[in-house]
Parts: structure tokens; C-alpha cells; sequence
């Protein structure tokens, strides 16, 4: 009988043992290889098969992508970005989504903010509640072809989970000038109204899952308990590369002293410079941007004359401003609207809101006041101001533009400071249709001019049938230490010198 526990059979135990184990092992990492290979090939018939995803491009400089992706049959989207992130401004709608809505963010590149209707000569801008008058309706902010003034349009409203399409009430503002195309408020009637609620505009009643939805804005009721903003102001349209950069600082500056605290521009284009300029003050968040690209769908005159040519009265101005009222309906107590080249300048008082007290003191009824029109020409008045480090900045210098034309009552274009709860439909000097146009006033030159610098309007007119304006300069300390520090801190001055 052979001992069991002798050194050869132990010896052939251990080895026998020893190859179990390793053949153990190398099946365990077969395994877990094949398993791998089975999850990347499905994974990747996925995608290959998923026709109706969005793709996502990679930035090429590596930088983190900003992207919101809407993700089919969420109830929320929202991808919160780091401060540190690099925006691309993407949005991807997915189809049957059921938050599909386009929203501006004042930092974005052009969006769609400006949205065609499909098989229509229409577009919409925005959409508002207004429960004003009764019954209440959505009132969508948009341009519309008048010689297809008869078509229908539909509203399909989207609230508490469900869309109720109703047949719209076109009203095209009667400033229209004789172009083709008019500013016009889309009315729809709505039987309710929840927040994030949505609408979207066809020329079928049946609605259209993959049209563009716009988010319903001012649902609120009753009178705002405080608001945001004391003064904004709204100025239309930045156009044609403007690059008058230092007018433009000084204007914004100016506002700020004046005791503005948000500026509202609808831009279509401007030079590298002024984007600078823009950005920064966005980041302050004294400028809001919102991008108007009317000239990629419509022939924009830029006159209020016909006869000069294109088919919409001067780059779409007055949607842009009709917009702008109802985007501060609720949050800002007094609106003015003006233009890029206009501040309107107290003479009695040193702020807009020492302005306001006073007449709101004389005129308590009053809800709208409407400013006289000086225009302040390009030529200058000595050398006083004349900062030879200003003198490679693109723009004028309005400090040494202080000639006027006398006023022409007849003629004169005032622009106004109002109460935005008031307004219906706004032209550009005036109410077009008001709560009431007794709640509107003129204010006399010797409280308050507007400024307007400007080409000289009256060429015949000698220096001495001119009036001579210094009013700016009772700012001029602050207001050139201001500019100085925006030039500086866009690092514009370094560039031109």
C-alpha cells in the first residue's frame, strides 16, 4: 500500500490544482471580454437605429459645450451649466416633446426669436397674457403680409396638459405707413391660463405637434405689488454693423446717471467693437440683448418712406418696441422709448426720477409724457472735451455737440416715458392705442428735452438763429470717468492707440 501523503503524490495534487485554478481564471476574463463586446454592439445599434436623435458636435476647441437637449416625452430639460462654461447656444427640439418653446437669453447669438408661419406670409415674436379687458386673451407679438390680411390663422394654446386651438383675431396696427408688411397683434381667446403654458400659430385648426411653441409671458393678476425696475428703456434697432461705439458708451453711461436700470436693444447686427462693448454690459446686467433678425426673412426698409424702398417700415422698429412694452408690463413702474442716438435730458432736476416726482406731482392723472425733440447736429463747439485719447474711438463724442435747431411744433417727433400698463399698441411718438389718450401729456422744454444727435435737419439755419444746449455737461465729471473705465475695462482703448 503506497503512503498517501508521499512527495510525488502531493507534488501531482498541487499541479492538478494549480491548473484548475488557472483555468478558472482565463474563462472568468473570457467571459467578462465577451459580455463587454455584446453591451458596445448593442449600445451601438442603438444609436445607428435612434434616426430621430439629436446629434451633438463636439466643440473644436475642446472647451465644455453649453448644449440644452430636449429629451422626447420630459417633463423637465434643463442641463444646469457651470459659470466657467463656454456657450454654444444650442438648442435641439425633439419631436413630440412637450416643452418645444424658444426662449432668448440676453447672451445668446441670434435665436429664433423672430419665427415664420409655416404656408403663411406672417411671423411670430412673443406671446402675452393680457387679461385687461374682457374676456382676456394671448396676444402674440408679430409681422404679418397685409395683402394676405384675410388668411386665417390659429392659435393652439397649451395648458394643463392638454391644447385647445382657437381660430386668431388679426389686428394689424394702423402705422404701417403703406409698406406691405405691418406690425399686428395675433388675439387669441383662452377659456384659462397656467404658468408654463405655451402657444403655438398655423394656418390649419388642426394643431401641429412640430410647429414652434412660444412661452406664454405675464401671467400674473392685479397690479405688481413692486416691480424690478424703476426706469428701463428700450431702444430699436440696432442695425447696419453700427459701430458708433463711443456715442453709444456715453448713452448707456448717461441712462445709468440718470437712474436707468435696464436697457433693452434689439439687435440685427454691429462691429466687432461694439460687441465688446455690449457684452460687458450685459455681464453688469444693465443691457439686455434681444437679437432681431428681421433682414433674414423680410426686405427691412430702413426709412419710414416707402418710396426709399423694402417692404417693412425701418428694420421692423415697431414690433420690436410694441415687444418691449409688454416685456416690462409687470416689471418695470415707467418705460421710455427711444432710439440709439436719443436721451431724454432733465432741466429742472438732476435724475429721471426726481423728474417723474415732479410730474407726477403736477400732472397726478398722467401716465405718459411725451418730450420735445431738439436735434443736437454733428458739428462740434470748440475744443472743450475734445480728449485726444477718444480720438481713435469709433463714434461721436456728444459732450461736443451742444448746438440745436429750434423746436417745429409741427414736425417735432417726441418720444416718451410711460406707464407700460397702460399701452395696447404703441407707435413711436405715441400711444397708438391707449387705455385711455387722456392719460398721455406734453411736457414742456423748459422741464425736459430729448436729445437727438443727429445730421443738421435745418441747413440754412446760421449759428446765430441756433440755441445752444450745455445741459450734459452738468454731468460730464462722472460721465467721462464712466466712459473711461468701460474703455478701459473692454480693453478698446489699448486697441486703438
Amino acid at each position: 500500500m503506497k503512503d498517501s501523503n508521499s512527495p510525488l503524490r502531493v507534488h501531482k495534487w498541487r499541479t492538478r490544482s494549480w491548473n484548475i485554478k488557472k483555468f478558472v481564471f482565463f474563462g472568468c476574463l473570457l467571459a467578462v471580454g465577451l459580455i463587454l463586446v455584446y453591451i458596445n454592439n448593442n449600445s451601438t445599434w442603438q444609436t445607428e437605429n435612434n434616426t430621430s436623435a439629436p446629434k451633438l458636435q463636439e466643440s473644436s476647441d475642446d472647451c465644455p459645450l453649453k448644449t440644452i437637449v430636449p429629451v422626447e416625452n420630459a417633463q423637465d430639460n434643463v442641463i444646469p451649466g457651470s459659470s466657467n462654461e463656454r456657450p454654444l447656444k444650442t438648442i435641439v427640439p425633439v419631436k413630440n416633446a412637450q416643452d418645444n418653446e424658444i426662449r432668448v437669453s440676453s447672451n445668446d447669438r441670434p435665436l429664433k426669436t423672430i419665427i415664420p408661419v409655416e404656408n403663411a406670409q406672417a411671423f411670430v415674436i412673443s406671446a402675452y397674457y393680457d387679461d385687461r379687458f374682457p374676456p382676456p386673451v394671448v396676444r402674440i407679438i408679430g409681422i404679418v403680409d397685409r395683402q394676405q390680411s384675410n388668411q386665417s390663422l390659429y392659435c393652439h394654446l397649451r395648458f394643463h396638459n392638454e391644447t385647445i386651438s382657437v381660430e386668431a383675431e388679426v389686428d394689424i396696427h394702423s402705422n404701417h405707413f403703406g409698406f406691405r408688411y405691418g406690425s399686428a397683434d395675433l388675439n387669441c381667446k383662452c377659456p384659462g391660463i397656467t404658468l408654463n403654458s405655451s402657444v403655438s400659430v398655423t394656418t390649419s385648426p388642426q394643431n401641429n405637434a412640430s410647429a414652434p411653441r412660444l412661452s406664454i409671458r405675464n401671467i400674473k393678476k392685479g397690479k405688481p405689488s413692486h416691480f424690478t425696475y424703476e426706469f428701463a428703456v428700450c431702444i430699436s434697432v440696432m442695425f447696419r454693423n453700427y459701430s458708433n461705439v463711443l456715442q453709444f458708451i456715453q448713452t448707456i453711461e448717461m441712462h445709468r446717471l440718470l437712474g436707468v436700470q435696464k436697457v433693452f436693444i434689439y439687435k440685427t447686427s454691429s462691429s466687432r467693437e461694439l460687441d465688446k462693448v455690449l457684452g460687458h454690459y450685459i455681464k453688469e446686467g444693465i443691457v439686455e440683448v434681444i437679437p432681431w433678425q428681421i433682414t433674414s426673412f423680410i426686405n427691412v426698409s430702413h426709412s419710414w418712406k416707402p418710396k426709399a424702398g423694402g417692404d417693412l417700415l425701418y428694420n421692423g422698429q415697431l414690433a420690436a418696441l410694441n415687444d418691449c412694452v409688454y416685456r416690462n408690463m409687470y416689471t418695470t413702474r415707467y418705460v421710455a422709448l427711444t432710439d440709439l442716438d436719443e436721451i431724454i435730458i432733465p432741466h429742472r432736476h438732476a435724475n429721471w426720477g426726481e423728474l417723474m416726482k415732479f410730474l407726477e406731482k403736477q400732472y397726478p392723472y398722467k401716465e405718459g409724457f411725451l418730450f420735445d425733440e431738439h436735434h443736437l447736429f454733428n458739428s462740434v463747439d470748440g475744443d472743450r472735451f475734445a480728449y485726444k485719447e477718444w480720438n481713435n474711438v469709433p463714434g461721436v463724442n456728444i459732450l461736443r455737440h451742444v448746438n440745436s435747431e429750434p423746436v417745429d411744433r409741427k414736425s417735432n417727433a417726441r418720444k416718451m416715458i410711460l406707464n407700460p400698463r397702460t399701452v395696447v399698441q404703441t407707435s413711436v411718438h405715441s400711444c397708438l392705442k391707449c387705455i385711455d389718450r387722456k392719460l398721455f401729456v406734453f411736457v414742456s422744454s423748459d422741464v425736459a428735452w430729448l436729445h437727438h444727435y443727429r445730421y443738421q435737419y435745418k441747413t440754412r439755419l446760421g449759428k446765430d438763429k441756433l440755441i445752444k444746449d450745455t445741459t450734459l455737461w452738468n454731468y460730464s465729471d462722472q460721465l467721462i470717468k464712466n466712459v473711461n473705465s468701460l474703455l478701459h475695462a473692454t480693453n478698446i482703448l489699448r486697441a486703438t492707440q
